[in-house]
């Protein structure tokens, strides 16, 4: 392959080897999993990985605990059932103190329910409109490395090195994608100056498995984001066999049409990502939500306490079970309503990278490459 051609991320190629001790080091672990090959990122992905095939536990699934609802709803549960349990031992010594009228708790529920259910529809239509724009991405990438060597005619190793530099350029964007949609400024912006610093060497390193040292100059110094300067690059590339000085040309007058609509539905992909990362939940619902949600789980144990209903010290384990089931439904919201994070319910981005980066290896290596084969007569004329 030329030069670097497409090597494994992952691998210790000579010039790539992996900066512990410099870079990875300084990182938070929230950091090190924003980067591919890391010990705390393939620790993630293993998990969502497992998360991911649940399918195959069979009943095993009923006693999971690590992406589940129980995972950030047992705490606010022992607090409830803490506060349930002062109240039903205060309403047994004082004689039944408290006077609760249920009915309009039991209403309240209708709104609380309604807001939970929106939630969690609004997030579950975020997390499959990401899975559909990773989807796209894949599609466009495949077409390109798939489609480009069937489209040129020229000497054999030209057009290997032509469609070699597309696919290395197409991994070179999902990478750039992926660190895109996985960055958090609210994070990186508190993170200190050696940590800004090591997060910009890492993700250098992991492009510099595609790009040449030329192509890397172009993304450091471009001022837009990097997977808006690789389309760029992209394109150029495409556009290359349309040089009358090209040794290699496109078979019929179309072809770069329908490669360069491959290329815009890569940068569609990105965009419909980033809008997912970069637009959450407006802060007035979800506050409303957690407000009236919490108000409601805290007047629970009055409702079950009172004298018409009077369920004694069967409130505390009442109390803890809704407010498990009620905080924990809240959270599946919060869990899938950005899928491309580091969760164990988000998508495993690392793992579409790696399965294009063998597609493509084991493309190129068994592509049966064109020769001089004359242009078409349409093309021609």
């Amino acid at each position: 392959m030329l030069d670097k051609g497409l090597i494994n991320p992952y691998g210790k190629h000579p010039g790539l080897v992996f900066p512990d001790d410099e870079a990875v080091s300084v990182l938070t672990p929230a950091l090190k999993k924003r980067i591919a090959g890391t010990a705390d990122q393939m620790q993630t992905s293993k998990v969502k990985m497992e998360t991911a095939r649940y399918r195959e536990d069979g009943w095993r699934v009923l006693f999971a605990v690590r992406g589940t609802l129980f995972t950030n709803s047992l705490l606010p549960a022992l607090l409830v059932a803490a506060l349930s349990a002062a109240l039903a031992g205060l309403h047994l010594f004082f004689d039944k103190w408290i006077r609760f009228h249920d009915t309009p708790h039991t209403l309240a529920i209708m709104p609380v329910a309604l807001m939970l259910v929106f939630r969690s529809n609004f997030s579950y239509d975020r997390w499959l409109t990401g899975r559909t724009a990773i989807g796209q991405f894949v599609f466009a990438s495949r077409c390109l490395v798939i489609k480009g060597p069937s489209c040129l005619c020229g000497p054999q190793h030209l057009v290997k090195q032509q469609s070699e530099k597309v696919a290395r350029i197409v991994m070179a964007t999902m990478i750039a994608t992926r660190h895109s949609v996985q960055s958090r400024p609210s994070e990186e912006k508190t993170a200190s100056v050696e940590e800004k610093a090591a997060m910009t060497k890492l993700r250098c390193w992991e492009l510099r498995h595609y790009l040449m040292d030329a192509e890397m100059r172009q993304v450091r110094e471009s001022a837009v984001p990097v997977p808006l300067t690789l389309n760029r690059l992209l394109y150029a590339t495409l556009v290359e066999p349309l040089s009358p000085n090209s040794r290699v040309q496109y078979k019929w007058c179309t072809a770069v049409d329908d490669l360069a609509k491959h290329a815009g539905d890569l940068l569609a992909a990105w965009q419909g990502m980033m809008k997912i990362a970069n637009t959450s939940i407006p802060f007035v619902y979800v506050h409303t939500l957690e407000a009236v949600l919490t108000i409601w789980i805290a007047t629970l144990p009055f409702a079950l306490l009172d004298e018409r209903v009077d369920m004694g010290w069967l409130t505390v384990p009442i109390c803890m079970i809704l407010a498990v089931l009620l905080f924990g439904i809240n959270n599946v919201g919060k869990q899938i309503e950005d899928p491309f994070g580091n969760s164990p319910n988000d998508f495993d981005l690392v793992n579409f990278q790696t399965t294009l980066h063998n597609e493509f290896t084991g493309l190129i290596g068994k592509e049966p490459w064109a020769t001089n084969e004359p242009f078409a007569d349409e093309a021609r004329g």
